[in-house]
């Protein structure tokens, strides 16, 4: 998304050919030039797709404060942007776009919008069942459980899918998840200690604090979406 944006803007760093006599009206004429490429937050936004890229190209476990983390700078990401977006430079370069490349960036973005309703929505599903499973563990019930640990894989191949869809990182389970799912193994849940299942249960509530984590996160980052293409189109309609 980010890449499909920079494509998109000029940067002109061209002298006017009238020399000001003025100090004063020199700077007029830079407050309404295009933003040039060592603009502050031209810079911070490109610090931050770097930053992005070495989150998801990094050797580490894929962890739940790795997945936050990234999403974290990728919220980080989308704010900058915004930023950029309400320059009144910014906002004349867009103008001046051809259609073409206005309906290639709004068709982006929706794409985006449409990748994390996707991420959002499963993992509602996934805070939903893990609900129903922590009761089903305490009460020994494996059908519960069962059904629980059939959600996180449902989850997991939706999770491939829009990593297929952006191209975004390896197919790789998050630990956390991974870990909760070998401590309620479902063979002889009931035979299972009740330390046994205190443990387990402990395991869930913590799983559940990460899944609320994430969703706040993924939240943010939908939000952030959103606006960015509502102010596209408002700077494209003014």
């Amino acid at each position: 998304m980010v890449g499909v944006f920079r494509r998109s803007l000029s940067f002109p760093n061209k002298i006017p050919s009238r020399t000001p006599s003025k100090p004063s009206i020199s700077h007029h004429i830079r407050s309404i030039s295009l933003p040039c490429r060592s603009h502050p937050l031209i810079s911070q936004l490109r610090d931050g797709v770097a930053e992005l890229h070495c989150w998801v190209t990094q050797p580490e476990c894929r962890t739940s404060v790795w997945l936050t983390n990234g999403l974290t700078r990728l919220r980080d990401l989308h704010d900058c942007l915004d930023d950029i977006l309400q320059l009144p430079q910014t906002q004349e370069s867009l103008r001046r776009l051809p259609s073409s490349v206005v309906e290639n960036l709004l068709e982006d973005f929706l794409r985006f919008v449409d990748v994390y309703g996707i991420f959002q929505t499963s993992i509602l599903v996934i805070k939903e069942e893990q609900s129903a499973a922590q009761v089903g563990l305490r009460k020994r019930d494996e059908l519960k459980v069962s059904l629980y640990v059939k959600a996180r894989k449902r989850l997991v191949k939706e999770m491939g899918k829009l990593i297929t869809a952006v191209r975004f990182i390896n197919d790789e389970g998050i630990v956390e998840f991974e870990e909760v799912e070998a401590e309620c193994g479902l063979v002889g849940l009931r035979k299972k200690s009740d330390e046994e299942i205190r443990k387990a249960s402990k395991k869930m509530q913590e799983l559940e604090a990460i899944i609320g984590g994430i969703e706040i996160c993924g939240e943010r980052i939908f939000r952030g979406l959103i606006n960015a293409r509502v102010s596209f189109l408002n700077i494209l309609t003014m």
